[in-house]
């Protein structure tokens, strides 16, 4: 799990350096087809780590820096969030941090709080996980 997680980790950053629709096509079928695979480890070993979740398992209070070691308080919520090495240690050090907030409407919330949904894994012809229009030539 924790390979296939620091993978989906990878892929974010990844995800972040595409610059055409085809590569960031490309890079969500790996993020999608990962935690496909994380979720169905998960059920081997009775934890729930729903495939649907972009987020699930990993830092929560930023995803970019990879798997959850463990709960920590966070500086934005009274209840503690599956944190990262650092930042759980930032916690138990008396500096705990902030969730990464993104654009929501007409203001900032952190990620954890958005309507965020992963992709449908494409089907033949479908054109891919941004549809058929965006990999048209």
């Amino acid at each position: 799990i924790q390979g296939g997680l620091a993978a989906y980790a990878d892929g974010a950053t990844r995800l972040k350096g595409a610059t055409d629709v085809q590569a960031i096509d490309r890079v969500l079928l790996d993020l999608r087809t990962g935690l496909g695979e994380v979720a169905a480890a998960g059920e081997i070993i009775g934890v729930d780590l729903p495939a649907d979740d972009p987020f699930a398992g990993l830092c929560g209070v930023d995803p970019a820096h990879g798997p959850s070691v463990g709960p920590a308080a966070v500086a934005d919520s009274p209840e503690p969030v599956a944190a990262c090495e650092e930042c759980r240690r930032a916690a138990e050090e008396g500096a705990p941090r902030s969730r990464r907030l993104i654009p929501a409407g007409r203001e900032a919330v952190p990620f954890s709080e958005a309507d965020l949904r992963f992709p449908d894994i494409p089907t033949p012809g479908g054109g891919g996980l941004l549809g058929p229009e965006a990999t048209a030539s």
